[in-house]
């Protein structure tokens, strides 16, 4: 007698557990039949070419991804800032711009699967529905995944990820390239006015108020002014008067003559290269795959999902048990 009722407790001990679990699969299972909605997907492999590298723990660790990253060789600098960039809030904000949110919150999408931002869902938050990547530091490539609800947005979105990434390294190239032409003008202005002593010529700090007054709308602009205002004040500090040619350890005037003639010609060289950097466009990014246009939905793996439903569950149900079991024997 006393075997079946420990065998009736357990039985409805267990069925407190075993019946909802059962119930949220079964749940699970009538959602992604009838009710969840129906995404594509296009997924793109691109290259990113650099003579630059860092190790690929360095890469995991500052871009975050851990389990995004695969390869075991060191990656480029720029796959890193790549990855850092495709992270932040910049990109999800310029993304957000580039897509028809409307197409991703219509109300005939599923309500788990839309984009709900009357609820007050950020975008960034919604983001990982609709777009991931995973770098292969290995190989310098980049898998951008895009999902949508019908074949032409994730198409679509996976083209406008791939030029925002070009244009990334684009500002990037552009802004670099002002500043060091702005820079190079007063390299070039000290090389002519020749060996210049460390006490010679005073360039004051700027002042980064005065650069704040501009009313900027960038990081980059700021550090493009900065450089701009650097350069004016060496123009009006470099007086003739307070430089001396050949003090230094009694070296010829005529040597420092020629050591400048080639320091002039090497600066302006790379002015001319900065001028033209500032005016073109970056090659960094290559096509490995194409995205392409989805053709049928994507599984919605009913089974699996319905059984990981089940587990989640039911351990969730267990562990809820036990510790209110453990409470009660505390309490007694």
């Amino acid at each position: 007698m006393n075997i079946l009722l420990k065998k009736t407790k357990i039985f409805i001990g267990s069925s407190k557990i075993l019946f909802p679990s059962i119930l949220i699969s079964i749940l699970a299972i009538l959602y992604l039949a009838f009710f969840k909605s129906a995404t594509y997907k296009s997924e793109a492999i691109i290259s990113i070419e650099s003579n630059t590298s860092l190790g690929s723990a360095q890469i995991a660790n500052s871009i975050g991804v851990g389990g995004l990253l695969s390869g075991n060789k060191g990656g480029s600098i720029e796959i890193y800032e790549l990855g850092k960039y495709l992270k932040s809030d910049e990109f999800y904000n310029i993304f957000e711009s580039q897509i028809d949110t409307e197409i991703i919150s219509n109300k005939k999408i599923d309500f788990i699967s839309r984009y709900r931002p009357e609820m007050g869902q950020s975008f960034k938050k919604y983001m990982p529905t609709i777009f991931s990547f995973i770098i292969d530091d290995a190989s310098n490539t980049v898998t951008i995944s895009t999902t949508g609800f019908d074949p032409r947005s994730s198409f679509m979105n996976n083209l406008i990820i791939i030029g925002l990434a070009s244009s990334f390294f684009d500002r990037k190239k552009q802004s670099s390239a002002n500043i060091a032409r702005t820079q190079r003008l007063c390299d070039l202005l000290i090389s002519q006015l020749g060996l210049i002593e460390s006490t010679s010529l005073e360039i004051s700090n700027v002042d980064i108020k005065d650069i704040l007054a501009n009313d900027l709308d960038s990081a980059n602009r700021l550090l493009e002014n900065k450089a701009r205002l650097y350069s004016d004040n060496c123009l009006k500090n470099a007086d003739e008067e307070n430089v001396n040619i050949g003090t230094a350890n009694n070296i010829a005037k005529s040597t420092f003559r020629e050591v400048n003639s080639e320091s002039q010609k090497q600066i302006i060289a790379n002015i001319y290269n900065d001028s033209i950097d500032a005016l073109t466009i970056s090659d960094v990014v290559k096509i490995i795959s194409e995205p392409q246009f989805p053709k049928t939905s994507e599984d919605k793996n009913i089974i699996l999902n319905s059984t990981l439903a089940f587990l989640f569950s039911f351990f969730l149900f267990f562990s809820i048990q036990v510790l209110v079991r453990l409470r009660e024997q505390f309490d007694t």
